[in-house]
């Protein structure tokens, strides 16, 4: 399984730019940021919608033996978050 943390690098499923991860604004949703020009961007992306490989146009992404489903910790979300295939592992702040 693919361990997120803030600060991994991440890319759409569809394509698009590398995208550095924020964090975790809610369950299922990550903070990522990434250049546009000049300017820094900044979207929270729904976890399904992201992939720590980098897709090329044509291309799938590789099979897991992963079973889908949503954990959450007890503790009304600060911990570890895993979704399918992607954990993202908790910082100090909680996130």
């Amino acid at each position: 399984m693919a361990e997120i943390t803030a600060g991994n690098i991440v890319w759409l499923k569809s394509g698009g730019p590398a995208m550095t991860v924020a964090g975790l604004s809610q369950p299922g949703k990550l903070i990522c940021h990434w250049f546009g020009g000049d300017s820094v961007m900044e979207f929270t992306f729904d976890i399904h919608e992201l992939s720590d490989v980098k897709i090329s146009a044509g291309s799938q992404l590789p099979k897991t033996n992963a079973t889908p489903g949503i954990t959450t910790p007890e503790t009304g979300g600060v911990g570890d978050y895993q979704e399918g295939n992607i954990i993202l592992k908790s910082q100090k702040n909680g996130y």
